[in-house]
């Protein structure tokens, strides 16, 4: 996943930030943050960025 990758909807946002988490927790990482978001489609147009 690249920055500018989004995911088909909140459900599968989710399962990629539990995946990951488990995965980093295994190998001693502990403080993992994220935040998901919703893209703001006009916003994200107007600024030229990708759909």
């Amino acid at each position: 996943m690249g920055v500018y990758d989004f995911f088909i909807d909140h459900v599968s946002a989710e399962a990629y930030y539990e995946k990951h988490t488990s995965r980093l927790k295994g190998r001693g990482v502990d403080e993992i943050g994220t935040q998901i978001i919703a893209v703001n489609p006009a916003l994200t147009a107007m600024n030229h960025g990708p759909l």
